[in-house]
């Protein structure tokens, strides 16, 4: 007779083995063909942005075409860098920002969290394939955000990123692990896994510039918090 205890670990096992291949099934694009990461809108607020061309390259690397690259300035001029990656049942679409700055020959002189007040949506996500022109903000919560600082020679930049599966947002990514592999388990498929970045170049590598440059990072991540959580499901 096969022990209980015996039965329970199996179970489990295949449950946890159920759930992996949901994650790797990799990089098609969203449902119906939607690019949802598109739908996050090139102005919004004081922000203009320019879409930068995507790279097939990248999406291989990634394993999904649903991402961007665009420049936003605001009235004053500041220029931020938004990155936005989003996929469908792929783990690998979503990895921590480091990584790639390596891989560019940057170095990593500073890391941390950030916490401040992100507005929410009043309404829910968007259906169809329908880019956002407007949006209603409810209310706020205070969310913590990975900061990073790299360079590169006397040229620094600021950083901000997080990670959103599902309605659940997080700045961790062994906690986005965890959060997938839930979603995959107990929730309805497919499991989505998306990375937004924000940065911006400082003027020179004083503090003074650094954290001018925080400030900007912080200000388009605050604007552009709430359309992320209603264009990505």
């Amino acid at each position: 007779m096969i022990p209980k205890a015996m039965i329970i670990s199996l179970c489990l096992l295949a449950v946890a083995a159920g759930g992996v291949v949901i994650l790797e099934r990799g990089g098609e694009a969203s449902g119906g063909g939607v690019m949802h990461a598109r739908r996050i809108p090139l102005r919004f607020g004081e922000w203009r942005g320019v879409e930068h061309l995507s790279d097939d390259k990248v999406s291989e690397i990634l394993g999904t075409p649903d991402n961007l690259m665009r420049t936003y300035t605001n009235e004053e001029g500041r220029e931020v860098i938004f990155a936005a990656v989003f996929a469908e049942n792929n783990r690998r679409a979503a990895h921590p920002p480091e990584q790639c700055y390596r891989g560019q020959g940057m170095e990593l002189v500073y890391k941390t969290y950030r916490t401040y007040p992100m507005p929410l949506p009043a309404g829910g996500y968007v259906s169809g394939d329908v880019v956002i022109t407007d949006l209603s903000v409810g209310e706020t919560m205070d969310f913590r955000v990975r900061e990073l600082i790299v360079a590169k020679g006397s040229q620094r930049k600021v950083v901000h990123y997080w990670f959103k599966t599902g309605k659940r947002c997080t700045s961790s990514f062994v906690r986005h692990e965890i959060n997938m592999f839930s979603n995959a388990l107990f929730g309805s498929a497919p499991v989505s896994n998306a990375l937004l970045r924000v940065s911006s170049y400082a003027e020179s590598d004083s503090e003074k510039d650094i954290e001018a440059a925080r400030r900007a990072v912080q200000a388009f991540a605050q604007a552009v918090f709430p359309y992320t959580i209603s264009a990505l499901p």
